[in-house]
């Protein structure tokens, strides 16, 4: 059964989206592709900065969710931001 706008999934990693296939990646798989940690992937997916679904209990993100992440620049302290009073600025932090 499908309804306009549900992801149905195919394949373990793949889903259709109202005709357009797109490849799901697991946490792990999007982890090593962005080289963070898993932790750190499913904190941007609960937050919804990384767009993923949850299927049967566990998140998929597409992969061109990834991509876009990837290429979304972020403004630096140096374009005119002040820096992070958090941050001290070494290495060792």
């Amino acid at each position: 059964m499908t309804h306009s706008g549900m992801y149905i999934a195919k394949t373990p990693q793949s889903v259709t989206l109202e005709g357009m296939e797109e490849e799901l990646l697991t946490p792990q798989e999007a982890a090593k592709f962005l080289k963070i940690h898993i932790g750190s992937v499913l904190r941007l997916c609960r937050q919804g900065t990384l767009p993923g679904v949850k299927i049967g209990g566990g998140w998929r993100i597409p992969r061109s969710g990834l991509q876009a992440m990837l290429t979304t620049k972020k403004p630096a302290a140096s374009e005119g931001q002040a820096p992070d009073p958090g941050r001290t600025g070494t290495a060792g932090d």
